[in-house]
């Protein structure tokens, strides 16, 4: 049997924060065409890029539209997500440098990227073939010119290669980018890794921004109409920090239990 999936990867975190996380979520193309003409109206009529969201009153509703409409079914979704401190990679790469100068990019580029992207579309079962074709976020530095890495290029040839060597049974057929507002699948990722660096950070400010950001997350998690608490607790989170070389995923449940219980001690 053939199930076809449309994978969406994208990343976050600023250069001068010293924890990034990289993520890629999975949407089987029958959803995908399903709810392509709705949610592509919602982010061409509202921005709602994560970063940006500040308590707006339509932005906030139309993400919790956007949520609700997605999720209705949230086991047919998947995420992975991995979580890195850019500080050790830098230190780690010291004596390197001088010899290659770009080694903290292509450490990163060459490593993170196939890690999360191949645990959403590997073990479906041996008589599932999984097609995927992938989508990534536009950003310059995935340019061949960049002379850093060329993740359009590149990616779905090592994540063959992975299939094959591996005995597994997804194929990555095609890679495009996409920009900001093109596809509804680059805006989801986008959030859950919002979502994501709020949950783990857990920052207890009760004023501001990220106190609005936490509002909202805090009833999307909270309601089972949107259904993301659901979702949520089934995202294979890995937290690479240099303290084993295997990478294993953590529990992400704790992480809501504790956002959760932080939320309602600041009144939520």
């Amino acid at each position: 049997m053939c199930y076809e999936v449309n994978v969406f990867f994208d990343e976050s975190g600023k250069a001068q924060e010293p924890l990034h996380f990289m993520g890629a979520a999975s949407i089987p193309k029958h959803l995908h065409e399903k709810h392509k003409g709705q949610l592509n109206s919602i982010i061409k009529k509202h921005d709602i890029h994560w970063t940006k969201y500040s308590g707006h009153y339509e932005t906030g509703n139309a993400i919790r539209d956007f949520i609700k409409i997605l999720l209705e079914t949230p086991f047919l979704l998947s995420a992975n997500i991995i979580s890195y401190n850019i500080n050790v990679i830098e230190r780690n790469s010291k004596n390197i440098k001088p010899f290659m100068n770009d080694i903290v990019e292509h450490t990163v580029y060459n490593k993170f990227p196939e890690r999360v992207i191949y645990g959403v579309v590997r073990k479906h079962g041996k008589h599932t073939r999984i097609k995927a074709d992938l989508f990534i976020e536009h950003d310059n530095v995935y340019e061949p010119t960049s002379g850093i890495y060329s993740l359009k290029e590149d990616l779905p040839k090592q994540l063959n290669i992975q299939s094959v060597y591996r005995n597994d049974t997804y194929i990555v057929r095609n890679t495009e980018y996409r920009r900001k507002k093109e596809d509804f699948g680059i805006e989801f990722i986008d959030l859950i890794l919002g979502f994501t660096r709020l949950i783990v950070l857990n920052n207890p400010v009760a004023a501001g921004r990220n106190f609005k950001k936490r509002e909202l997350l805090y009833e999307l998690l909270k309601k089972d109409k949107y259904n993301l608490f659901y979702f949520m607790e089934n995202i294979k989170l890995y937290e690479w920090d240099n303290s084993s070389s295997q990478l294993e995923p953590i529990d992400f449940k704790n992480y809501l239990y504790t956002f959760i219980g932080t939320s309602r001690s600041l009144g939520l």
